[in-house]
């Protein structure tokens, strides 16, 4: 029978040596224990979230990436900036790099930037 790796760590979890040292030097139990049951906590929360993965996505919020949101005069305001102040650092980014795929890249994830800025107020803006 094979033992997942989490469950493996969890019931064979010990304290690097260098912590044993640390605490028998101090002749402080409680402390050492203390500390032992932190890091096992930790271990176990970082297994715990590698298992379980990303929290489903539920309806209200596929509902709320898919819905056109048109923009009130505010919203449209807002937007003009957010591009505005992209393209002038698109064009200093233009002048001062040379062309190469890392410009484009850089220039490609500024768009983005916008896109999600854009989307941040669309959607969570009433």
């Amino acid at each position: 029978m094979r033992v997942p790796l989490a469950s493996a760590v969890r019931s064979s979890f010990s304290p690097p040596p260098f912590l044993r040292l640390v605490f028998d030097m101090s002749q402080d139990v409680d402390a050492f224990e203390t500390m032992r049951l932190r890091i096992k906590r930790m271990i176990e929360r970082a297994f715990d979230l590698e298992e379980t993965g990303p929290r489903p996505m539920d309806f209200r919020d596929l509902e709320n990436r898919f819905t056109y949101y048109a923009p009130s005069s505010d919203q449209v305001s807002k937007y003009d900036q957010i591009r505005g102040a992209a393209l002038r650092f698109a064009t200093l980014l233009n002048e001062l790099t040379p062309d190469s795929r890392e410009k484009s890249l850089a220039i490609t994830h500024l768009e983005e930037t916008v896109m999600w800025a854009n989307a941040s107020i669309a959607r969570n803006e009433s």
